[in-house]
């Protein structure tokens, strides 16, 4: 896995040479998003689902893609110019404001649609028989996979987002292309990516400084190094 030996590296080094305003930056996102994350919990657990929740829902909603996104086009700036400052976060949110939430939106629909279509036909496995029940096994199959690449596959969706100037659908066949064409780079770096993400979050601080921008280092990192590659293989 010579691919993941270079990611690995370029992130460590990256995440070394930047380590105050990729800090300072993840406070800021945790910053955004946590308080009304935070009234979601409360209303939740006192099973009071009023307006007020009702607000808090769609502004997470508003925050959470923007500032990823932000968090994003740091790490991208961070790759190109081998520097970057917190108002590059900033800009970032706002350049890419809209464009996240319709994509996170998009992306969103596609995971739940497939995920009704999964728990529909497994429901509908059990009443079959005969050539009905092995079509609906082969679909069932097929939405499996269909669901495990889209869900690998998230961890290019903004990074593609950023580098490549597309339409949304075209952002998510994009990054659901490059999961499958590197499933095992792809699985490897979205176990890390899961790994480091469960220790930030048992650590409590870990949330505040290093969750968001790991995910959005490495991520950024594979891409690039995927595009490298695969440009290295054309010219050849």
């Amino acid at each position: 896995m010579k691919h993941l030996k270079k990611i690995l590296k370029q992130f460590f080094s990256v995440a070394n040479d930047n380590l105050e305003t990729l800090i300072i930056s993840n406070i800021g996102w945790f910053a955004f998003c946590s308080p009304f994350i935070l009234v979601q919990f409360y209303f939740i657990r006192k099973d009071n689902l009023n307006i007020l929740w009702v607000i808090t829902t769609l502004i997470t909603f508003l925050l959470i893609p923007a500032t990823t996104a932000g968090l994003f086009y740091l790490c991208r700036i961070m790759l190109i110019h081998h520097d970057a400052e917190f108002k590059d976060f900033l800009k970032g949110i706002k350049k890419y404001f809209v464009k996240s939430i319709i994509l996170v939106f998009v992306d969103i629909l596609i995971l739940l649609m497939l995920t009704i279509n999964l728990s529909f036909y497994i429901r509908l496995l059990p009443t079959l028989s005969g050539a009905g029940r092995y079509f609906v096994l082969g679909t069932v199959g097929f939405i499996i996979w269909g669901l495990f690449f889209a869900v690998i596959s998230q961890i290019y969706i903004f990074p593609v987002m950023l580098r490549e100037n597309i339409s949304v659908f075209s952002t998510l066949k994009n990054a659901f292309i490059l999961s499958i064409n590197n499933i095992l780079l792809t699985i490897t770096i979205f176990v890390i990516i899961i790994i480091l993400s469960s220790l930030w979050v048992i650590s409590g601080l870990g949330v505040l400084c290093f969750l968001g921008i790991t995910v959005t280092l490495l991520g950024t990192i594979s891409l690039e190094e995927l595009i490298k590659q695969a440009t290295k293989e054309g010219v050849n």
